[in-house]
């Protein structure tokens, strides 16, 4: 199991350092296995996705707003290496091949569905520590929410984070 580490100052780059560091390992690992079976591409894909990205997207609900150079570079060596292609070779046209997006769009997501959760939960002990939260927010702190709110806006959803997420699912979420 991958460890979540923040610093004193809460940032959250040694545990993205971390996390690459570990998805490296299980990466080449990958690796090593997928040559000794003819497997298509998209069955590639989903055991990255089982096996390298849970560990990359780990606790990313929480530090998932940040693109992290750190992280997207290992996908990319995956994708570019079960399409036989050169590291040079343009990452728009790997994705478009593969059919996938940058891991952070996955963060992203997980990101606004965990703050949507929080924000309809029914446990009063949530809804304080949520509502307190928001308080320090508006004060300057950094915490996911501010970071969420940003994103909202940053893609025309800023009404959702105004009002209660109930009605809105479907709008975010229609491809899932």
């Amino acid at each position: 199991m991958a460890q979540f580490l923040i610093t004193q100052v809460y940032s959250f780059n040694l545990n993205q350092e971390h996390l690459a560091s570990k998805a490296v390992k299980a990466l080449n690992m990958l690796l090593i296995n997928f040559k000794k079976l003819p497997l298509k591409p998209k069955t590639l894909c989903q055991l990255f996705d089982a096996f390298v990205g849970s560990i990359l997207g780990y606790a990313s609900e929480i530090w998932g707003y940040s693109k992290s150079k750190e992280i997207e570079p290992i996908h990319l060596k995956f994708c570019k290496r079960i399409l036989h292609v050169k590291l040079s070779c343009n990452n728009a046209s790997v994705y478009d091949e593969l059919g996938r997006y940058p891991l952070y769009v996955s963060r992203y997501v997980r990101m606004v569905k965990y703050w949507c959760k929080i924000q309809n939960s029914e446990n009063i002990l949530i809804n304080h520590l949520y509502n307190e939260s928001l308080k320090l927010c508006n004060k300057g702190c950094n915490f996911c929410y501010v970071q969420c709110k940003k994103m909202l806006i940053e893609y025309g959803f800023l009404y959702v984070f105004d009002e209660h997420f109930e009605g809105y699912q479907t709008t975010i979420f229609s491809s899932k």
